[in-house]
């Protein structure tokens, strides 16, 4: 069982409870919009399952770029008058995923740096400093991260060490999940999903859960929670929406929903994702497809966040675009490129490893521990 597998069905055992009921209409007779029986329901699963199973299990390996477009918007903070700016950021994503092997090495470059805030009532701009580029290296769990120079000081070396290395890049080992929260973390696969890759793989644990095979308490909690709606789309394409319900733990909270529409048109891919804090949308993002040699691939992905202060306007405050501009599917990759040799780290440049606790520096065409670095440049 993979490791998004395992995280997908954590999250499902943590929800709680809810008060939606399942339609037990069996009239099959296609409509616009109709709610789907326990039977309709199971095969519309098993549907999903299957086929974007197949799809993801196509793509053994993937290479390509993707154009991103990110937007923030920012309280200005020397306007005298509360005046909000947005910072835009541009760039490209390269990447080259070895799914079999379970590898991605993505190269982050921005092709367009925000050093300034424009700002509304103020004479001088605020300065902002802001990295042009990563590189990341995800190996199962593991992920190897360099960034830009840093000239902070950085835990594991010893003092004098640091004087004479301050300058320079560091190499950072840590595990994934520590970094899949920041904005900046790329990860292709994460494109398909409407709440990253796990959404793919819903429909097989949902499946799962209603036949009773994690035990007939969550089996009913499902009965009640997941609802399934039929749709017709613009085109007569079918469409499935779920719809999932999350009970505040406040008797007086408002319950948040997450909705996930699956297309036909697009190889039953989710197409449109959002969240919902009562009838008030705080997450929502839109899939298009691209069709190569039968296997569907995100063309073009466009995501917006918005607050969940009930006072505040439904304007977005984060706004992101991914374009996919090249790619190529099973072809051979160069395996060196999952190498930390690849990097081309530079003599005196560090490496972290958060995980073991240790710490090394680049000596000649070597790592050799941070301890023993002084000795060998005496």
């Amino acid at each position: 069982m993979s490791v998004r597998l395992i995280l997908s069905l954590t999250l499902l055992f943590c929800l709680t409870s809810p008060t939606l009921s399942t339609a037990t209409d069996p009239d099959p007779t296609p409509v616009a919009k109709r709610e789907l029986n326990p039977a309709e329901t199971e095969h519309a699963l098993q549907l999903l399952a299957e086929e974007l199973t197949k799809n993801l299990d196509a793509i053994h390996t993937w290479q390509g770029a993707y154009q991103f477009r990110d937007e923030s918007n920012f309280e200005n903070p020397r306007s005298t008058t509360g005046g909000r700016t947005w910072r835009t950021i541009q760039g490209q994503y390269t990447f080259w995923l070895d799914e079999i092997q379970d590898r991605l090495r993505v190269n982050f470059n921005k092709t367009e740096k925000p050093n300034e805030f424009n700002q509304f009532g103020t004479p001088e701009p605020v300065k902002i400093d802001s990295p042009t580029n990563n590189q990341r290296i995800v190996i199962g769990t593991d992920l190897y991260e360099l960034s830009e120079e840093r000239f902070a000081s950085v835990k594991g070396f010893p003092n004098h060490l640091l004087k004479q290395t301050r300058a320079g890049r560091v190499l950072f080992r840590k595990f994934r999940f520590e970094s899949e929260d920041n904005s900046h973390f790329f990860d292709p696969r994460d494109l398909f999903g409407g709440e990253a890759y796990t959404s793919v793989r819903n429909p097989q644990i949902y499946l799962s859960v209603l036949r009773g095979e994690h035990g007939e308490e969550l089996q009913q909690k499902y009965d009640r929670q997941l609802s399934i709606t039929e749709l017709q789309g613009e085109d007569g394409q079918k469409q499935y929406q779920f719809k999932l319900k999350y009970t505040p733990s406040n008797p007086d909270g408002i319950p948040r929903y997450k909705m996930t529409t699956y297309d036909s048109q697009a190889g039953w891919n989710v197409t449109r994702y959002e969240e919902l804090l009562g009838s008030r949308v705080i997450h929502k993002r839109t899939i298009l497809y691209k069709n190569v040699d039968g296997i569907y691939l995100p063309q073009e992905v466009d995501i917006a966040h918005f607050k969940q202060d009930r006072g505040r306007r439904a304007d977005p405050y984060h706004r992101q675009n991914f374009k996919l501009v090249e790619s190529k599917l099973n072809q051979p990759l160069d395996t060196n490129l999952f190498e930390i040799k690849s990097l081309e780290l530079k003599p005196g440049e560090r490496i972290v490893d958060q995980i073991r606790g240790k710490a090394f520096v680049q000596y000649e065409d070597r790592l050799v521990p941070a301890s023993q670095f002084p000795l060998l440049i005496k």
